[in-house]
């Protein structure tokens, strides 16, 4: 469940987009779901965001330079990932 490119890439390209896997009001229960695929995928993270005046908290699994490369890697990744995995763009 790998899901970032290369060191190459990242030098050159903003990492702005991602596949998000869960979505918590509680960090508590975000981190447990991170730890969860962080023994199967890499670059796994939580990241935070408001929504309708609440603060969520995302576990997100890898890092794109577009919409197109995230979709891509949630298609190629399917089996891996809850089917209502989604892509998102980081803040």
């Amino acid at each position: 469940c790998a899901g970032s490119p290369g060191p190459a890439d990242e030098a050159s390209e903003a990492l702005d987009w991602t596949i998000g896997v869960a979505s918590s009001s509680c960090r508590g229960g975000a981190q447990e779901a991170a730890e969860r695929y962080a023994s199967e995928c890499d670059s796994v993270a939580v990241v935070s965001g408001t929504g309708e005046n609440t603060t969520w908290y995302r576990v997100t699994i890898g890092r794109y330079a577009s919409e197109s490369s995230a979709e891509r890697g949630l298609t190629e990744r399917a089996d891996a990932l809850p089917s209502d995995a989604w892509t998102h763009r980081l803040e």
